[in-house]
C-alpha cells in the first residue's frame, strides 16, 4: 500500500510539473548575433562585457563590422539581431529599427602629431594642407568627423587631404612618417587606438570646444560631398550631439597637454535592434544593461532613468510597456 501511495504522489508531481511547463513555459535559449564594430575599438570591449553578464539563456554572438553605418545596414538585412552603435546618426533610412537602451557618451577624439600641436596650437586651421584621417567609410566616426571638418572649413578657410584608414590599418603602420598628421576617433574611454597612437607615435589630443556652435549650425546649407560610390554621405542629426570632456591623464601622465581636461563633443552609445525582436529578449537585454554588474562597468554607473530621455530611434514596444522603476 505504501508503494502504491508513493507511486500516486510521484505521478501527481509529474502531472503538476507538466502543467507548469505547459502554462508557464521556461524562456527559450536565445542566440543573439550582435555587433559592436571592429575588435580594435573600445565599443567591442563593452560588448564583450555585455556578453559576459548576459544570463545563461541569452547567448550573445559578437560579429565584426566596419562601424555603426554598416551595423545599421546589417540589422536591416537581418545579418545580425542587435548592435551597439554610435548615436547622432541620421537613421531616417532605417524605419524598421528601434532603440532598446541608451548608454554613456562617447567623445570625439582629435589626435595630432606632437610637433604639429606645438607649432600650430589648438586651432583646426592648423590642419591646413595636412593629412587628416576621418575614419573608415561606413563608420560613425567618419560621418561625424566629415561633418565637423565641413563645419570648420566654412568658418576658417583651409584645405586638407582626407584619409580613411581603419583602426587596424593605423595599428599596423610602424613608420610614423607614413601615418596621417591628425586622426579622428569616436570611442568610449579609454580608446585603444588613442592609447596606441599616444604611447607609440607621440600623438597629442586637441580640444574641440565647438559643441554650441556646431549645434547652431544645424541650419547651415548642406555642403556634404557625395561618396566616390555616388551615394550621399551619411549625415549627423545634431540634435543628438552633446558636449563631452576627456578627463586629464586618461591617455598619458606626461605633464602639459595631457594634464588638461579636453573639451570636445560626443554622442550617446545606443543599443538598437529591429522592431520585431521578441519582447522577452528585449527585457533580458534591459535587465543586463541596467540591473547586472555590467551597469557598473564604467563610471558613472548606468542608470535606468536614461530610458526617460528622448530616443533617437523609436523605442521598442516592450520598452514602452515597461516602467523604468522596475529596472532601478
Amino acid at each position: 500500500m505504501r508503494d502504491g501511495l508513493l507511486a500516486a504522489v510521484g505521478l501527481a508531481a509529474l502531472c503538476y510539473a507538466a502543467f507548469l511547463v505547459r502554462c508557464f513555459p521556461l524562456p527559450p535559449h536565445v542566440l543573439l548575433p550582435m555587433t559592436a564594430g571592429r575588435e580594435e575599438g573600445g565599443r567591442y570591449r563593452i560588448a564583450q562585457e555585455l556578453k559576459r553578464y548576459a544570463d545563461s539563456e541569452l547567448e550573445i554572438e559578437l560579429k565584426k563590422t566596419a562601424g555603426s553605418e554598416e551595423a545599421l545596414n546589417d540589422l536591416d538585412s537581418r545579418q545580425i539581431d542587435a548592435a551597439l552603435v554610435q548615436g547622432g546618426l541620421d537613421t531616417s533610412g532605417h524605419p524598421n529599427l528601434c532603440q532598446v537602451a541608451v548608454l554613456h557618451v562617447e567623445p570625439l577624439h582629435l589626435l595630432v602629431k606632437r610637433e604639429i600641436r606645438s607649432e600650430d596650437g589648438c586651432s583646426l586651421a592648423g590642419l591646413h594642407k595636412k593629412k587628416v584621417n576621418l575614419g573608415e567609410r561606413g563608420s560613425g566616426t567618419y560621418a561625424l568627423a566629415k561633418e565637423v571638418m565641413a563645419f570648420s572649413r566654412r568658418r576658417a578657410n583651409f584645405e586638407f587631404t582626407e584619409t580613411n584608414l581603419s583602426y587596424d590599418d593605423l595599428k599596423r603602420e610602424t613608420d610614423r612618417s607614413k601615418l596621417p598628421d591628425a586622426v579622428f576617433a569616436v570611442s568610449s574611454l579609454p580608446a585603444p587606438i588613442v592609447l596606441h597612437l599616444v604611447e607609440k607615435h607621440h600623438y597629442r589630443l586637441m580640444s574641440l570646444p565647438i559643441h554650441e556652435a556646431f549645434a547652431l549650425g544645424s541650419f547651415d546649407d548642406d555642403d556634404t560631398q557625395p561618396e566616390p560610390s555616388g551615394k550621399a554621405a551619411s549625415r549627423i542629426d545634431r540634435r543628438f550631439v552633446c558636449a563631452a570632456t576627456i578627463p586629464a591623464y586618461v591617455y598619458d601622465m606626461e605633464p602639459g597637454d595631457s594634464s588638461e581636461r579636453i573639451q570636445t563633443l560626443g554622442t550617446r552609445l545606443l543599443l538598437v535592434a529591429r522592431k520585431d525582436m521578441a519582447p522577452s529578449t528585449v527585457r533580458r537585454l534591459l535587465e543586463v544593461v541596467y540591473n547586472s554588474p555590467f551597469s557598473r562597468f564604467r563610471e558613472p554607473p548606468l542608470d535606468a532613468r536614461l530610458l526617460e530621455s528622448p530616443p533617437e530611434l523609436p523605442w521598442h514596444p516592450e520598452r514602452r510597456s515597461m516602467s523604468v522603476t522596475t529596472l532601478r
